[in-house]
């Protein structure tokens, strides 16, 4: 497998991979017919972001975010190459979009708790005790002999227990009322928002209706001697350029969009989609190639 760029070396398995800036992203897996996968798999190239091959080095385009975000678009779009196929004379391209397919699943949403605290009150009970009452009464009788078994002359404590009834209190726990916590369900609606991704169909054959109108006004500012024109300058040299614009101005990112909000992206996509970084100082080389960039914009948009 050769690089996106003519006359580099083989992409062979075990190679390091870098990335913009010199980052190793890792080292080539496994090779497939539209490009290769980085060590275990986890994230696969396409080809197409192969900038160069050299020293023994694979140099591409992004950083490893990126082809951790589109690794499985990349492999969408490598089916519907395979898919491509001829039906009765025709070529039939299959378009690939993503759809939201939301599911219920039971949840628990929350919880209702119910506390019982104990706490202490004084009461009082009214109740009516019986009880006997003692009362000593002297009483003179006349002199008479003592009778058996009554008591002789000796000291002696008689006791006469005095009865009655005495309250005992007991506590004994009732039930007094009920808390009921009663679930109704009911239904709300939601709208579940995420972002999916699709396929647009970018047909060369209108970026070739309108090159003859591109290398026109290339040559018109060649001819101005404006800030675009360069004594060594060709037309292969800007056209790159021109396409990026006419390509960006029909992004559906870019949709509605006036150039100068969508400037600075495509400043900083400007190396991931030519190839190639600007050279010299980034803010003197975009000033001479912006111009190109925006008349391929503005061609695009009509």
């Amino acid at each position: 497998m050769t690089g996106a760029m003519g006359g580099q070396d083989q992409v062979q398995v075990g190679m390091p991979v870098y990335g913009p800036g010199d980052e190793e992203l890792g080292r080539v897996g496994r090779l497939h017919g539209d490009g290769f996968d980085l060590g275990n798999g986890s994230q696969h190239i396409p080809l197409s972001a192969v900038a160069r091959v050299a020293g023994g080095r694979v140099y591409v385009r992004g950083g490893l975010d990126r082809y951790q975000t589109d690794a499985a678009l990349d492999r969408g779009a490598a089916t519907n190459r395979e898919a491509v196929r001829e039906d009765r004379g025709e070529v039939v391209v299959p378009v690939v979009e993503e759809r939201l397919d939301v599911e219920k699943r039971p949840a628990e949403l929350g919880e209702v708790t119910v506390q019982k605290n104990v706490t202490e009150e004084r009461q009082e009970v009214p109740v009516e005790l019986r009880r006997e009452e003692v009362h000593v009464e002297r009483r003179d009788v006349a002199d008479r002999p003592l009778r058996p078994g009554e008591a002789d002359l000796r000291d002696e404590t008689i006791r006469v227990p005095v009865r009655g009834e005495e309250a005992v209190v007991q506590k004994e726990a009732a039930v007094t009322g009920e808390v009921v916590v009663d679930k109704t369900q009911t239904t709300q609606r939601q709208t579940v928002a995420d972002t999916v991704r699709r396929q647009e169909v970018d047909v060369d054959e209108d970026y070739a209706r309108a090159r003859p109108a591109l290398e026109a006004d290339w040559a018109a500012r060649q001819g101005r001697g404006g800030a675009a024109a360069g004594a060594r300058r060709t037309w292969a040299d800007a056209e790159p350029n021109y396409r990026y614009g006419y390509s960006a101005a029909r992004d559906a990112r870019y949709r509605d969009r006036e150039f100068a909000d969508v400037e600075p992206d495509l400043r900083r996509g400007y190396t991931d989609y030519t190839g190639r970084a600007p050279a010299g100082d980034d803010a003197d080389e975009w000033a001479q190639l912006r111009e190109e960039v925006r008349a391929g914009w503005e061609r695009a948009r009509g």
